[in-house]
Formats: C-alpha cells, sequence, structure tokens
C-alpha cells in the first residue's frame, strides 16, 4: 500500500518534485530524527522507486526522495527508438549537480536537521555529483 505522495521542495525558487513517504502507524513515528533521504536511480524518485520508500515509512522512517529528473525519468524513453541517451545523461547529471546540494539543505531545514544532520554528508553528495556517480546507470 503507498503511503507516499508528491511534494515540492523549493530550491531557489524551482520546485523540485519530491516524494515523501510517512509512516502510516503512528507509533512508528519514533522521532522526526528519523529521516531517509533516498537518492534514486535513472528512473526516478517515483514508480518503481516509490515501493522502497513506502516500505522504509512502514518500518517507521519519514522518506523523501528527490526527483533530481525533473519529471523527465529514464522509464519515460526506454521504449523510443529516437532516444538520445547520451543527450538525456548529460542534462540529467547537470539538473541533479545544480539541484541537489539545495535540496539536502532545503530538506534539512523543513526537518530541523541542522544539530542531527552532519555536513560531511552533504560534502559526500556534491563529491558524488562531481564525480558523475549519478550516472552510474547509465
Amino acid at each position: 500500500m503507498s503511503t507516499g505522495r508528491r511534494i515540492d521542495v523549493d530550491v531557489g525558487g524551482v520546485p523540485v518534485p519530491t516524494y515523501l513517504a510517512t509512516p502510516s502507524d503512528p507509533s512508528l513515528d519514533r522521532s522526526l530524527r528519523n529521516i531517509i533521504l533516498y537518492f534514486p536511480d535513472v528512473f526516478g524518485a517515483f514508480y518503481p522507486n516509490s515501493h522502497l520508500q513506502d516500505y522504509f515509512a512502514t518500518q517507521g522512517f519519514t522518506v523523501l526522495g528527490i526527483d533530481y529528473f525533473l519529471g523527465d525519468p529514464y522509464a519515460l524513453h526506454v521504449n523510443d527508438p529516437n532516444f538520445d541517451r547520451p543527450t538525456w545523461g548529460e542534462k540529467s547529471v547537470h539538473q541533479a549537480k545544480a539541484f541537489t546540494p539545495g535540496w539536502v539543505d532545503a530538506v534539512r531545514q523543513r526537518y530541523e536537521m541542522n544539530d542531527a544532520f552532519k555536513s560531511d554528508l552533504r560534502r559526500s553528495v556534491e563529491d558524488a555529483l562531481s564525480a558523475k556517480k549519478a550516472t552510474y546507470y547509465l
């Protein structure tokens, strides 16, 4: 059963689509500190990756999954014989680099994670994007 829904997280005036899954059983929501930031593969934050995020929510976690494809995941193109995967990949990596660090900061602020959230993780996200690890599945 899906517990999640789409929300928009404002990143510098741009609404970044985000999948938000929350525990449906209030007894599982042990603390707002039980937050998972989900960084999806090329299929994006929504279907089919929403199932995994929903599962984490059933275990008591609040899960936020960024759609750094901004509504243009790979799944929309898999049956298109004219799909230009290298161009799509380059555009997607650019978007991820542009929006992910600000998205992490916006989520931290929204969930008051400033004390509990290590700045090393933000640097790790930026390092992964710089190393183009975001293109691993391409």
